[in-house]
């Protein structure tokens, strides 16, 4: 899924904001967007340190992905979440 705004990128990132705070650390059926949606999302939130406790895995020939390591939204994070 492509974004059209960043009003809709933004709304799909405290989604995942949130759902971090609940513990929910992986993509799932709840989001109305793809694995490959979510995987930039938390590459965004990873550069934009919004978030931490993620590490990038990559195997050979594909996009990079993350592996949760005890992920913390960061002050950045909720301030984030708090605009949005």
């Amino acid at each position: 899924m492509m974004f059209k705004t960043t009003h809709e990128f933004d709304a799909a990132l405290v989604k995942v904001l949130k759902n971090i705070q609940e513990g929910v650390f992986y993509h799932n059926e709840s989001y109305d967007f793809d694995e490959r949606t979510f995987t930039q999302l938390i590459k965004h939130a990873l550069q934009q340190g919004l978030v931490d406790g993620y590490a990038e895995i990559r195997f050979a020939g594909q996009d990079p992905g993350y592996k949760a390591m005890d992920p913390q939204v960061s002050y950045a994070g909720m301030k984030f979440i708090e605009k949005n």
